[in-house]
């Protein structure tokens, strides 16, 4: 497998704002072709941004719905429905 792009990190004093940096639709891509999900059940992508990840499900085939605190005001952590996939971007929202 291919590795991805350390973008933040790598970026000391040349971070975007709210540390926005979007998938690359081919990690994405690979990640699709190397884990199973079944294209019938429902997938949640809580952290969606303008998309990326979302996009590439979608032209997968799968179904998928996008959320965002920052975009639309869907706070995850206040999420009630139970979805049975949820695939995000998790290095957007780490803080140590």
């Amino acid at each position: 497998m291919t590795k991805g792009k350390n973008f933040s990190c790598n970026n000391t004093g040349k971070r975007k704002k709210s540390d926005f940096y979007e998938t690359p639709y081919s990690l994405t891509q690979q990640f699709i072709d190397e884990e199973f999900f079944s294209k019938q059940k429902l997938i949640l992508e809580p952290s969606c941004g303008e998309g990326a990840i979302v996009k590439q499900l979608e032209k997968n085939d799968f179904k998928v719905i996008g959320k965002d605190l920052i975009k639309t005001g869907n706070n995850f952590l206040e999420e009630k429905e139970q979805y049975p996939y949820l695939i995000t971007n998790p290095g957007q929202y780490l803080a140590w």
